[in-house]
């Protein structure tokens, strides 16, 4: 389903949406696979 950093992060049985909008000052988000893990940063404040 792409990016849709409106939603934020986004975990379902099969589907892990990742956008959380870190481009817009939010975290930015990674999923280790192997052990189902979803990392998260905070975001910076907009750089415009």
């Amino acid at each position: 389903y792409g990016h849709w950093a409106r939603q934020g992060l986004h975990r379902t049985h099969n589907t892990r949406g990742l956008d959380s909008g870190c481009v817009y000052g939010e975290a930015l988000s990674a999923w280790w696979l192997r052990s189902d893990t979803i990392v998260q940063v905070s975001g910076q404040q907009r750089p415009w």
